[in-house]
């Protein structure tokens, strides 16, 4: 019966996949460098903004470092509205008080500086502005939102999320029971700015697990088929840079340089996946984050090895693609994507990441529960070169994970 299912699965990709071609993005443009983030002064000014929002994440409310720009732009006589995320994994209700600030002040735009978590609460909170209030969780799922949101400019804070390209918002559902996206082009934000100036201040674990993160999203989105030649050129470019310096980045965050490289790594990593998706490594890491709140990119980097492993053979081909990209090893196919692993394998172990997952009192009924949303989640929307059912996703996470 699975194979039917998997037949069925296959053609639903391929029909998402013609009409895709025919969706229209909205315009995004990108600004980078040291202390870009300041153009935003003129940005919304020239544009006419004058109450916009502003999204922060507690760490960057609590280092001031957007307070040049916050001062720049009173002085422009731009009077900005802060929105500081509360704890805790953003569900419905942040979502909803975000939006709520923003009507109280009559905000005109959106602004995000933070992580994945800040920009996914402003997306969303556009979605709630776009529609009058319309509680947000209408809104989970493929191309619900078909209104143009308000302006949105977004800062990423870490170098992993690529949440400042992607046309995703993810969101935590009440009582552990998981996490859900909203996905449409709408949610394309209108201005990235990569100002590695917001990395200085990243925590080390902070760094790992967003470098990680960044390299699941080029992955999964390179290995999912069929993939246009952009999502390859992103994914590949993005993959060589962050295991090429993702050590040194660990090491070293207030280098400009080296941060901008990330940045743009990740912004590219994010690109890719915005139109090749993701795959089984996500989907469980959201399964399994929305119950035990642990940080996403360390859930991606222990469960990308073993989903690799997973898909088998389907796998080497583009694994070994990337190897020749990357390194350049010779041999068989299967040499190359092993060859490839090993590469991925050590860069997680000189990062400090463990081999298996430590959560309390987990079991079969834990993987079986666990497993049953992940592949509500990924089947059939992601293209992942091998269809997985949930006693195969089940088997994954008691490889994966042991009881404490």
């Amino acid at each position: 019966m699975f194979f039917l299912y998997s037949a069925f699965a296959r053609s639903y990709q391929w029909v998402l996949l013609l009409l895709s071609r025919l969706v229209h993005y909205p315009e995004h443009r990108l600004i980078e460098g040291e202390g870009s983030s300041l153009s935003l002064i003129e940005e919304l000014s020239s544009r006419g903004y004058v109450r916009p929002l502003f999204v922060l994440s507690r760490s960057v409310e609590r280092s001031k470092a957007a307070s040049p720009l916050l001062d720049g732009l009173r002085e422009k006589g731009i009077e900005p509205t802060l929105y500081v995320l509360p704890g805790g994994e953003p569900g419905f209700d942040t979502a909803n008080a975000c939006y709520l600030e923003m009507k109280r002040a009559n905000c005109d735009a959106i602004v995000a500086i933070g992580g994945g978590s800040a920009m996914d609460v402003a997306k969303s909170a556009g979605v709630i502005f776009a529609y009058k209030g319309r509680d947000v969780s209408s809104f989970r799922g493929l191309l619900k939102v078909h209104r143009k949101l308000p302006f949105t400019a977004f800062v990423p804070t870490t170098a992993g999320s690529g949440s400042e390209i992607t046309p995703v918002a993810i969101l935590s559902l009440p009582h552990g029971e998981g996490k859900v996206a909203i996905m449409s082009p709408r949610l394309t934000p209108s201005l990235a700015v990569l100002d590695p100036v917001y990395l200085k201040s990243l925590p080390e674990r902070a760094a790992v697990y967003g470098l990680l993160d960044a390299l699941t999203h080029s992955l999964e989105s390179f290995l999912n088929r069929p993939k246009d030649s952009k999502v390859a050129r992103d994914a590949i470019a993005s993959t060589r840079t962050i295991l090429e310096k993702g050590r040194l980045f660990a090491q070293n965050r207030s280098d400009p340089s080296l941060g901008l490289e990330m940045l743009k790594a990740s912004y590219l990593a994010g690109r890719a996946f915005a139109r090749g998706y993701v795959g089984y490594s996500h989907a469980l890491s959201h399964a399994i984050g929305g119950r035990y709140h642990l940080p996403h990119g360390y859930l991606n980097a222990v469960l990308l090895p073993y989903v690799l492993r997973a898909y088998g053979k389907k796998a080497y081909p583009a694994l070994a693609r990337l190897e020749e990209a990357v390194g350049g090893s010779t041999g068989t196919l299967e040499e190359k994507a092993e060859a490839f692993l090993s590469r991925v394998l050590a860069l997680e172990r000189d990062l400090g990441i463990e081999e298996r997952l430590s959560l309390p009192s987990f079991g079969e009924e834990a993987a079986a529960s666990l497993a049953h949303e992940a592949a509500k989640e990924a089947n059939p929307l992601y293209h992942v070169p091998k269809i997985l059912n949930e006693e195969e996703l089940a088997l994954i996470l008691l490889a994966a994970v042991k009881s404490i």
